[in-house]
């Protein structure tokens, strides 16, 4: 049975390039799929990558023009590989076919599509101002069963350009980073139930004093997040959780060197 990974790439001048290493059998490539981020016909490209020979090259069927962004492309399940198409409100998936990819369908986002993660039966896609949760049925992605707006620490809408990834951290948390430069940057705690989005408005927490754009992250099982300031050159560790009805606080820990 194959195994998917993903690794993440940044190509230069307008392409952000996230890369997903499709690691099947011994009868079976190992693929690696780039997006062309093209701001008027956004593209994946398929590569084998034992030879490193261009496969495929398929439309994303829609406009690029993402930036400043974490996980522009994830895959779920060894099947399937999801692109944004930030230009177009929609978000692509493809599913594996053989040793290359076919387009199965578009998905509309609720604001343009910026990052993408796959977590409890659901596609999450944080977009400009919003984040979207897709209920996922046998590896099929399929409709939008919650959405929620996205808030700064300091109050209001994220100005365009501010979100960065979008990352679950269990079946009822998930995490947007959102870097505004020259403040510190807020990261939103969005709530779920059984893995949808409820629609509350999320908890904003505010990235230390001092710091910059709260960017990528991982997530250990104990719900710690290590999240990398990028403008300061620190790693926050970020430790968060929904706490009774009627309190609505949130924890962070100070940042750690980088």
């Amino acid at each position: 049975m194959s195994r998917l990974v993903r690794i993440g790439s940044a190509a230069a001048l307008f392409v952000f390039a996230a890369i997903a290493g499709l690691e099947a059998d011994h009868r079976a490539a190992t693929l690696a799929v780039t997006m062309t981020n093209d701001l008027v016909s956004n593209q994946i490209q398929v590569y084998d990558v034992g030879s490193g020979v261009l496969l495929q090259t398929l439309s994303a069927r829609g406009k690029g023009g993402v930036a400043g962004n974490a996980r522009g492309v994830k895959q779920y399940h060894d099947e399937i590989v999801a692109v944004v198409n930030n230009g177009s409100n929609t978000v692509a998936v493809y599913k594996r076919d053989g040793n290359g990819l076919r387009f199965d369908k578009l998905v509309t986002t609720t604001s343009a599509p910026v990052s993408v993660d796959f977590a409890n039966d659901h596609m999450y896609v944080a977009g400009a101002t919003t984040v979207d949760s897709f209920v996922m049925h046998q590896n099929n992605v399929e409709w939008l069963d919650g959405t929620a707006s996205l808030e700064l620490a300091s109050g209001g809408a994220p100005p365009n350009g501010s979100t960065a990834q979008v990352g679950a951290i269990n079946d009822r948390r998930l995490l947007v980073t959102l870097k505004t430069d020259p403040d510190p940057g807020t990261v939103d705690i969005v709530r779920l139930h059984d893995g949808a989005i409820t629609g509350a408005a999320p908890v904003a927490v505010s990235a230390p004093a001092g710091t910059l754009t709260p960017f990528g992250f991982s997530v250990y099982p104990d719900g710690t997040a290590v999240i990398t300031l990028a403008h300061s050159g620190h790693d926050g560790l970020f430790r968060s959780w929904f706490p009774p009805a009627g309190d609505c606080r949130g924890r962070r820990s100070a940042p750690v060197a980088g």
